[in-house]
């Protein structure tokens, strides 16, 4: 289960960075690993799930549906993880320690990759500890506009960041695993628009 954690982690990650090619690859990866004979019998729901769900990711038209089938796999993760009292066991570094506002872009960044990585442990360990703490590490992020070699970033750049901070707000309020999944599948998407938007041209 470890090299299909990984592969996931994998897929997410090149989400995040706004390749969707490359999440649709260790999606694809993941939805092949076949492993039905080996695991214990009470696992096999659960892989079939995972499974499909990586398979949704791989085929996935854009990087909203891809976030969306990203978040189901994390669940689906989650609760075998929770019924079998198994899955993985990490602790993050500490978010960067607060600092009067302007905040560079860069440690904006790292706020936001600490934060998406606590709710996403949240949902796989599953852990309501790290859930909580991804929501307080994107809300509480500075609320003057990142700046960059001392300029504000632009107006358009801007709106994609702070949409981070309003959808761990509506992560907040989510009152079921399930809700927590679709938005964590909207953060990522936003996340992976940015990304893109903000790429030079080739």
């Amino acid at each position: 289960m470890q090299a299909s954690f990984w592969m996931a982690v994998r897929a997410r990650d090149a989400l995040i960075a706004g390749d969707l090619a490359a999440a649709q690859r260790a999606a694809d990866a993941l939805a092949a690993q076949d492993y039905m004979q080996v695991v214990p019998a009470d696992w096999k729901h659960w892989v079939m799930s995972m499974r499909q769900y990586a398979r949704e990711l791989s085929m996935a038209p854009n990087p909203a549906a891809a976030g969306q089938e990203l978040g189901r796999l994390a669940l689906v993760c989650g609760e075998c993880h929770d019924l079998h009292k198994r899955g993985p066991e990490r602790v993050r570094p500490a978010p960067e320690p607060w600092r009067d506002p302007p905040e560079e872009l860069d440690a904006r960044m790292l706020r936001h990759q600490v934060g998406a990585d606590q709710l996403w442990d949240g949902l796989v360990q599953p852990s309501e500890t790290a859930f909580r703490s991804g929501i307080t590490t994107l809300t509480r992020a500075p609320l003057q506009v990142p700046e960059r070699t001392g300029e504000p970033i632009d107006e358009a750049m801007n709106a994609r960041i702070e949409k981070v901070r309003l959808l761990a707000k509506e992560a907040r309020a989510a009152t079921t695993y399930e809700a927590r999944g679709q938005i964590y599948g909207k953060l990522i998407a936003t996340c992976s628009d940015c990304h893109a938007f903000a790429r030079p041209a080739p």
